[in-house]
């Protein structure tokens, strides 16, 4: 081999060859590292990003759902008259209908849960799933109460009106019986008996 109109010994030649296929395997291995590194870097930017916006929807879920049990904990026990249990059951409709339409933003939230959990399998993502099962079960744990004080309020009312069906019952037998006794005592009077006077001293 000539270099530089010097000729080189096959020893030396096959030096800069070694040195060649060795330079060029470390850029190959630069180049496969390089690459991981830049896919591993997207991967975490785009993770980043996912969990910022999982983030977001847990403490706005949070906080919506910390208001919520505050309301339910500040709610009156189960009236005993017909205008304190129709407002309360107006209350308790209005809470139930509340929790239903937030229904869609506990969806978006478990679907941002099982995409991290989906797409981010070589990660922990441990955390985030018994954030988000915690969540859920505040959320069920407040639908569940609701429902069961809509339950415990209809079974007060028809308890009341029963109770003023009774009684309607009861008024109406009793004036009966008040008849009844009024005209058995008008037959036992004798006719023509003289009613009795008092004399004036």
């Amino acid at each position: 081999m000539v270099v530089d109109n010097v000729l080189l010994k096959p020893a030396v030649v096959g030096h800069f060859g070694d040195r060649a296929s060795y330079v060029s395997k470390l850029r190959e291995h630069w180049d496969e590292t390089n690459s991981k590194v830049m896919q591993r870097k997207t991967e975490l930017d785009a993770m980043l990003a996912d969990s910022q916006r999982y983030e977001a929807k847990r403490q706005e879920v949070d906080t919506w759902i910390s208001r919520m049990e505050a309301r339910l904990a500040r709610m009156a026990p189960v009236g005993n008259t017909a205008d304190v249990l129709e407002a309360q059951i107006k209350e308790q409709k209005t809470f139930h209908a509340e929790l239903h339409q937030y229904k869609h933003h506990m969806d978006v939230f478990s679907q941002l849960t099982q995409k991290l959990i989906a797409v981010y399998l070589q990660d922990d993502t441990t955390k985030v799933k018994k954030t988000t099962e915690l969540i859920n079960q505040r959320y069920n744990d407040l639908n569940t109460s609701i429902i069961n004080r809509g339950k415990c309020l209809h079974s007060a009312i028809n308890s009341l009106h029963n109770f003023d069906r009774s009684l309607e019952k009861f008024l109406a037998w009793l004036s009966e019986v008040e008849s009844n006794l009024e005209a058995v005592e008008a037959e036992s009077e004798p006719e023509g008996k003289p009613s009795l006077q008092l004399k004036d001293d």
